[in-house]
């Protein structure tokens, strides 16, 4: 991080800003890949999927448990957009070791 202090009207200020900012972003990317190239990262992500009520979305008639469950599968949905994003084979393999997962602890 840069000790001078942000400035919109200096070039080199705006410049220096933006690189950090894609640095933060190439960053946080290469953190995904490392989460979800692991068996555990991926479990761990599917459960919360799971944990978020992605498939569908809540019909009922209190409106404040509309919205908290809207909100989560909101959630839900950001995460597994991200996930496509930078792992686009990620939420098969995901789903496939659910199901073998299922598999295992049902025989």
């Amino acid at each position: 991080m840069s000790s001078k202090p942000y400035d919109a009207g200096d070039q080199s200020s705006v410049d220096r800003k933006r690189t950090e900012s894609q640095s933060d972003k190439e960053r946080v990317i290469e953190s995904w890949k490392q989460v979800l190239s692991t068996y555990a990262g991926r479990e761990v992500f599917w459960a919360i999927l799971g944990s978020c009520d992605t498939p569908g979305g809540f019909t009922g008639s209190v409106p404040g448990l509309s919205y908290y469950y809207e909100g989560k599968r909101d959630v839900a949905l950001g995460i597994k957009s991200d996930i496509d994003a930078v792992a686009p084979n990620a939420y098969t393999q995901m789903r496939e070791e659910a199901y073998e997962r299922e598999l295992r602890k049902d025989g």
